[in-house]
């Protein structure tokens, strides 16, 4: 389904009984894919009904500033810089901003589908996104994604979850910047790679 913040695919499995009144499917992963040329930038009305005043006030004016002037900006400088030494527009790409998988599900391949299913969406145009673990970095080199620049976040004030922290657990959080420019359909299975 198709949202003015961005494209939403779910994975879904039977429910087990008591999972839910009258429940016949769970969902168990999902991915948010935002189109070439949109942004995450919900309307003023969206903005009120989704009511992040809690959100806001638990982070704190500490949490913003890095949110709005340290992390947006290094990002977007990154990302311009990436592109640009490819020769090619950043805002005539795919942007995967969050994927999902429910913990009991993983290693069972459902990240895999749902980045496919991405790449068949977003063929040919690139792909760019943030990876925040080792993990998720890893995993997304594996499907060709290349490294732009890392970043660490919040050194001295969060942790590598971004929790606010102190002494040696103020590690900061990880963000690395990654893009996929070259996909190519794959003849007969209709899969990408």
């Amino acid at each position: 389904m198709c949202f003015a913040t961005g494209f939403v695919t779910v994975v879904t499995v039977p429910a087990k009984d008591g999972e839910g009144e009258g429940a016949g499917e769970r969902i168990v992963g999902g991915a948010l894919w935002l189109q070439p040329g949109q942004k995450m930038e919900p309307s003023l009305t969206t903005f009120v009904r989704i009511s992040p005043w809690k959100a806001i006030w638990s982070w704190g004016l500490s949490a913003l500033s890095r949110l709005f002037l340290k992390y947006t900006p290094t990002i977007e400088k990154t990302l311009d810089k990436a592109f640009g030494a490819r020769g090619v527009d950043r805002l005539d790409s795919w942007h995967l901003f969050e994927i999902a998988v429910d913990p009991d599900w993983e290693g069972q391949g459902l990240c895999s589908l749902l980045v496919r299913d991405g790449f068949a969406r977003a063929t040919p145009k690139p792909i760019h996104l943030e990876a925040t673990t080792p993990k998720s970095r890893d995993r997304y080199l594996h499907f060709g994604f290349e490294i732009d620049e890392e970043h660490r976040f919040g050194v001295g004030e969060v942790d590598e979850k971004g929790l606010p922290a102190k002494g040696e657990a103020a590690v900061g959080w990880p963000d690395v910047v990654m893009t996929k420019v070259r996909l190519r359909a794959r003849c007969g299975a209709g899969g990408v790679d």
